[in-house]
């Protein structure tokens, strides 16, 4: 069975994601396709670009590095803090001094950014420097690995001249520190990255969950495993949580639009099949019809749904800026909420919605929240 791994950018909700691969490596999951966006570009390229039985090990050096304070991640038997007051004040805390002073391994806070806006200051794009990533990415990725190994990766980017999706793929060029980067350059908190000549940003403003690039021309029967950083579903009642709330349904609208994208490309690949099983040989044989014909992926027997498995990540506090908390106790909450909800989703696969009519069958699960 063929198994692709989607995971989308969401700054430090990532470790979420990595909590999921935890459970997922566990089971014997092993994807031939990862595709990603920024944090979830990050993630992919950490799990493509080392063997298996490592790849968890360097994702929990990542993020223990990431923490606030710095590495008290401690991901081996750290309590969790109690909920409500007492976790939003201290992810508040945490998102302040986040914001001052950037996250090691990740980020660092750029003077040039925060003075751009006065008269007669240099001209600096963003408010933070990317070059921790740079140097974390150089340690924890091995890159002959990541683009001459098994696993195919496709990064998500966005053409910030033109607004395009953009997909930087292993099989087609060769991926550098330069293409996660510019698909983690979420402006304007991060600066553009150029390649080629061409001006790059996170890929979060086309595609943040990029479940096209695995589902377009997808084989039957293919297990694409999605985890995503947003959901639809939620009640603002302060004015950060708002602020949050624009995000999420920014991201889990392009997210709902892509799901039925892929829904009506399979059906429509299906009903092409059908009429070309109908049609006489000599008919398909026409150029036109046989160039059309073509780009169908190839025929590999009886039909089977892909299943797409859409892990879902619920917001753990009540204060807004999520996508800035670091806390210590913040990222210790989704890993372990990664491990749960991959747990509860392999257990219900079987449970996948999709009858024989349609290519596509659908299982969401939600992590428990907070």
């Amino acid at each position: 069975m063929a198994v692709a791994l989607v995971l989308s950018g969401g700054n430090a909700l990532g470790a979420f994601q990595a909590g999921a691969w935890e459970r997922l490596e566990a089971a014997g999951i092993e994807p031939g396709h990862i595709a990603g966006t920024s944090t979830g570009a990050v993630n992919g390229a950490i799990i493509a670009g080392n063997p298996p039985g490592r790849r968890v090990e360097r994702l929990r050096h990542f993020w223990n590095r990431a923490a606030e304070p710095a590495g008290s991640l401690g991901l081996a038997g750290m309590p969790l803090l109690p909920g409500g007051a007492a976790r939003d004040a201290a992810a508040a805390i945490g998102m302040a001094w986040t914001m001052m002073m950037g996250r090691p391994g990740f980020f660092a806070p750029n003077l040039a950014g925060l003075t751009a806006a006065i008269p007669g200051s240099p001209a600096f794009p963003a408010l933070f420097d990317l070059g921790p990533l740079r140097a974390s990415l150089a340690e924890l990725v091995d890159f002959e690995r990541l683009n001459a190994g098994p696993t195919r990766l496709t990064i998500v980017a966005t053409d910030l001249e033109n607004g395009g999706e953009v997909r930087f793929d292993n099989r087609e060029t060769r991926l550098t520190i330069d293409h996660i980067l510019a698909s983690s350059a979420f402006l304007p908190a991060f600066p553009p990255v150029e390649i080629g000549g061409r001006l790059y940003g996170d890929g979060g403003f086309s595609a943040n969950l990029p479940l096209g690039a695995v589902l377009d021309g997808a084989e039957d029967g293919l297990l694409c495993i999605a985890v995503d950083l947003f959901r639809p579903e939620g009640h603002p009642r302060t004015l950060p949580a708002a602020q949050d709330r624009n995000l999420d349904l920014f991201f889990a609208s392009q997210t709902h639009a892509a799901i039925i994208q892929a829904r009506h490309r399979l059906d429509e690949r299906r009903r092409l099949r059908r009429l070309a099983a109908a049609l006489p040989a000599e008919i398909r044989a026409l150029p036109g019809i046989a160039a059309d014909l073509a780009d169908l992926p190839p025929d590999t027997g009886p039909e089977s749904p892909v299943r797409l498995l859409h892990l879902v990540h619920r917001p753990d506090q009540r204060v807004g800026a999520k996508m800035f908390d670091f806390a210590a106790a913040s990222l210790l909450h989704r890993w372990r909420a990664g491990v749960d909800t991959a747990e509860r989703g392999l257990a219900g696969l079987s449970e996948a919605t999709g009858g024989s009519e349609q290519r596509l069958a659908l299982l969401r699960v939600e992590s428990a929240g907070p």
